[in-house]
């Protein structure tokens, strides 16, 4: 339920650090909960091409929370999620941001 929420306050401050949470993301979550992420993920990959675009995270997070994000919000989680300075949140940018940091 927090997937997106968790989204907007990620911070990947290195590399490794990122790297480490996807392995324990990996180990921690149970199946039902890969396969809640997953769930969340298609269907906000509008075009299914395997990775979000700014446009698609604005839309799903209002279809989802039935809220509105500002443009700058999704600037700022742009930058902390995008690890890999693509322009877009592959699945495992959301995975490990989408898990709440306090967990791991």
């Amino acid at each position: 339920q927090g997937a997106l929420s968790n989204l907007k306050t990620f911070r990947a401050d290195q590399k490794l650090k990122q790297a480490t949470f996807a392995f324990i993301a990996s180990q921690l979550l149970s199946k039902s909960e890969k396969e809640h992420l997953s769930k969340i993920f298609k269907a906000i990959d509008k075009n299914g091409d395997g990775k979000l675009s700014k446009e698609e995270i604005y839309d799903g997070y209002e279809d989802y929370f039935g809220k509105h994000l500002e443009k700058g919000d999704i600037d700022k989680m742009f930058d902390a999620v995008d690890t890999d300075k693509s322009g877009f949140i592959d699945y495992s940018e959301f995975v490990v941001a989408s898990m709440n940091e306090k967990t791991l």
